[in-house]
């Protein structure tokens, strides 16, 4: 079995499903340039650590925002 955690797991499957199409589109288009697989990339990361965070880093800012109070 993988070693990964099952977050990270759903942030490659994410990850491909979004990518995958982008950069088939954009090579069938000929508009296949760094611009796009970055675009692509970065906005696809960025919602994938939305979607489906660290339990461990939740777990930590809970613990912070109690202590607080």
């Amino acid at each position: 079995m993988s070693r990964l955690p099952p977050h990270m797991i759903k942030r490659m499957i994410f990850m491909f499903c979004v990518m995958f199409p982008v950069l088939l589109y954009a090579e069938y288009t000929g508009r296949n340039s760094i611009v796009v697989a970055g675009l692509a990339g970065g906005v696809s990361s960025g919602v994938s650590v939305v979607l489906f965070p660290d339990p461990e880093h939740l777990k930590k800012i809970k613990a912070d925002d109690e202590k607080e109070k």
